[in-house]
């Protein structure tokens, strides 16, 4: 049977959870960022500067109703190619990894070190023409432990294959999630780009803990604007979005089934698919959102029973 992730909740959040301050190469302070993405009407921020935890901002007198997440994003290493200096961002911490000689650290070690963060490869296929920042199929296999890959990156949206990596990870069997972020640098660019790719995050509650919780159980959606709502219990699920688009079902064989003009679309996956995701493109503007992987689990069913079995 097939686990669902995506879990109805009291509240659904948005949510940015990359982008950078004048504590890195970020163009505004703390306290403007967060004053923007409050005007963006986002319910929750992390900053994530470079290598560095940035100041929490200063309240503005008129107050901000933004929660604001602590975290950062780490540069460290790769084994198959020791000259990249790969990125990752874990939100919701409190720890910059030691590095007293200046060395940066491996990726495992990195990902050893956040317990209790949510960890995303960020950037995952930066540039072909500008390869220290992006990281090998090898090593999306190799490492253990992160939960979740950029899919959609504002800041580098010229690459199109971060999907790809991603189905890399769900290949070789790691449940993984899909994250869609800013990493906005220079909040003054013309048109405004900020606020351009975040998650809809499905918490009961607009805290650190809930929305972490949520993050690293996958119940969210990524987009560039339009909503995606997927529902469905075991081997039948139906995907909703609110304006006519091309809905597209994926698997580990590619494309599953296209429906395209439509607002809502209901597919029975096969067994033997192992993972199926779902893609919403709108025809007005081409803009998209993504589902989280449905994965097969054979006992799912059998586990479920149990649980039940076991509260009553």
């Amino acid at each position: 049977m097939f686990l669902n992730p995506h879990v109805p909740k009291a509240h659904q959040y948005k949510v940015q959870l990359h982008c950078h301050t004048t504590e890195s190469d970020g163009k505004w302070t703390p306290t403007a960022v967060v004053a923007e993405y409050d005007r963006l009407g986002f319910d929750v921020l992390a900053i994530t500067d470079h290598d560095a935890l940035t100041t929490e901002p200063t309240p503005d007198p008129g107050g901000h109703s933004l929660l604001f997440l602590r975290s950062i994003e780490e540069t460290f290493r790769v084994v198959s190619f020791p000259e990249r200096s790969i990125h990752m961002t874990a939100i919701g911490t409190s720890l910059r990894y030691p590095d007293p000689d200046g060395a940066q650290p491996s990726g495992q070690t990195l990902i050893d070190a956040q317990e209790g963060a949510f960890l995303t490869i960020a950037h995952p296929n930066y540039a072909s023409n500008n390869p220290w920042a992006t990281i090998s199929d090898e090593d999306i296999v190799a490492l253990n432990g992160y939960h979740a890959i950029e899919i959609c990156n504002t800041y580098c949206k010229k690459n199109k294959n971060d999907e790809r990596k991603w189905e890399v990870a769900l290949n070789a069997g790691k449940r993984v999630w899909g994250v869609a972020a800013d990493d906005m640098h220079d909040y003054t660019m013309n048109p405004l780009r900020q606020g351009s790719s975040y998650c809809i995050v499905s918490a009961d509650e607009r805290t650190e803990t809930a929305i972490i919780a949520a993050l690293k159980a996958g119940n969210f959606y990524s987009t560039e604007g339009p909503t995606l709502a997927l529902a469905g219990d075991d081997s039948t699920f139906t995907v909703v979005t609110g304006a006519a688009a091309t809905i597209t079902w994926r698997g580990p064989t590619g494309v599953l089934r296209s429906v395209t003009n439509s607002t809502e679309d209901t597919y029975a996956p096969p067994n033997e698919m192992v993972w199926v995701r779902v893609g919403i493109t709108r025809n007005s503007d081409g803009k998209q959102a993504w589902s989280q992987p449905l994965c097969y689990e054979p006992n799912y069913r059998l586990r479920r029973n149990i649980k039940k079995s076991l509260n009553k």
